[in-house]
């Protein structure tokens, strides 16, 4: 039976309460707990999660853990509260170590095709994740075995389709400009794309740094009019008259930093939802590797 947690709503109330809003009667489902399951509170969001156990005649005790959806809660709850529990039933010979690569224009059997003859002979599981637009290669390496010069191989021969590893976010290079000017965007290319994943990567404190305006087909043809009190300006381009490209234009206050040019591939081609989540990430990529050194220099 489930039991509703007092605790738990007024934790809801005081979270919507500093941030000047006022939680609503629905959310209070959100603190409804199995009766008897030990509550653990989310540092990241308004649902808790919460253990127990299972009594099993003749077997072990069931351990059962839940955890809030979205997936950054996942991961503060995992940290908290779950990753030190776990680390003491999983016996050392069955732990394996996560390594992600992720990779930005090739398709998925391209990138297989690649990594599989790495991998041979090495007791090294694989997997590969298509989600729009990167793909990405995880290896899953037991703990004590060295796979560094496989590691390095599969580096090497991805070559400049690789654009990230681990939990690494391409927007994030781009975001760490952001602390102390005021950002404009011009986006003639990405229909709220590029907003979208900035605003889902932005520290709060520097939400009102950045302007974003959209203005599609027109910014080729009609260049942005400098603005005294903009820090830094993108401006993303589609420009087709001298054969299919995208250009970004980025500029600060002493002007022109770097003109990129992105090339459509067979996947990712003008027009589409792919293209478009494409360039948006590797706009992000090409600030990463050729913006943001000029600007730290």
């Amino acid at each position: 039976p489930l039991k509703f947690d007092e605790a738990s709503w007024q934790r809801i109330v005081e979270r919507f309460r500093a941030r000047g809003q006022e939680a609503r009667p629905i959310q209070r489902q959100q603190c409804f707990f199995p009766e008897g399951a030990e509550i653990l509170e989310n540092p990241a969001g308004t649902a808790n999660a919460f253990r127990f156990q299972v009594q099993r005649h003749g077997r072990p005790a069931l351990h059962v853990y839940v955890m809030p959806g979205p997936p950054v809660e996942i991961d503060a709850v995992w940290k908290l509260h779950y990753i030190n529990v776990v680390d003491g039933i999983v016996p050392l010979s069955l732990r394996e170590e996560l390594h992600i690569f992720r990779t930005l224009g090739p398709g998925e059997s391209t990138i297989a095709e690649i990594v599989e003859p790495l991998i041979q002979g090495h007791g090294v599981r694989v997997g590969y994740r298509a989600h729009l637009p990167y793909v990405e290669v995880k290896l899953w390496i037991k703990r004590g075995y060295s796979a560094n010069e496989v590691l390095a191989s599969i580096q090497r021969e991805l070559g400049t389709s690789l654009v990230a590893t681990g939990d690494e976010d391409l927007a994030d290079a781009m975001i760490s400009v952001f602390a102390g000017q005021t950002v404009a965007i011009r986006d003639g290319v990405t229909r709220g794309e590029f907003e979208a994943r900035l605003r889902e990567r932005l520290p709060q404190e520097f939400s009102g740094a950045v302007s974003v305006e959209t203005a599609f087909g027109s910014v080729a043809t009609a260049p942005v009019e400098p603005v005294v009190s903009v820090g830094l300006r993108f401006e993303l381009h589609e420009r087709q008259n001298k054969g299919e490209f995208w250009s970004v234009t980025v500029k600060n206050s002493s002007g022109v930093v770097c003109e990129l040019e992105v090339q459509p591939t067979p996947l990712y081609k003008f027009g589409t939802e792919r293209g478009r989540k494409y360039f948006t990430e590797k706009v992000f990529h090409l600030f990463k590797t050729e913006v943001l050194p000029k600007l730290t220099k």
